[in-house]
């Protein structure tokens, strides 16, 4: 009878990285309400998907954190924005509980929420580095 679609984002699965901590933890709080509400919503005929996209080219792109990227090709396996549309639209068709894209990221971002908090942290500050954003870092570390 009906379809939600949570627009969240890949950041849910990446607890604590740095300068996103709020960020991630309210997209976590997202998974987890409709990882909540779907048996119930079920049974009055609603389906409830959790979209998470990674990096798309939106406008929000072109000037995040007040110009601290430094390009956009810093940014991983950023996305067109119909690249993205295709993949949200073919999951809800196929009533995915969770629409998670890039598939690179996703799977590292599962499989760093197995590792202990001090080697998360590590490849955080590691993956931080190699998208160029260390000046990022520093400058808001205060």
């Amino acid at each position: 009878r009906g379809q939600i679609a949570v627009m969240s984002s890949i950041a849910s699965f990446i607890g604590g990285y740095p300068l996103i901590g709020s960020y991630a933890g309210s997209k976590s709080a997202l998974r987890d309400y409709c990882d909540g509400f779907r048996p119930v919503l079920a049974l009055r005929g609603v389906r409830i998907n959790h979209v998470c996209p990674g990096f798309v080219d939106t406008d929000i792109i072109q000037n995040p954190h007040g110009g601290a990227l430094k390009s956009k090709s810093s940014l991983p396996f950023i996305m067109k924005p119909a690249d993205a549309a295709k993949i949200i639209r073919q999951g809800l068709d196929e009533n995915k509980a969770t629409i998670a894209f890039p598939a690179p990221i996703y799977l590292a971002a599962m499989a760093a929420t197995v590792l202990p908090p001090e080697a998360r942290n590590a490849l955080a500050s590691l993956l931080t580095w190699l998208a160029g954003k260390p000046e990022y870092l520093i400058k808001n570390a205060k």
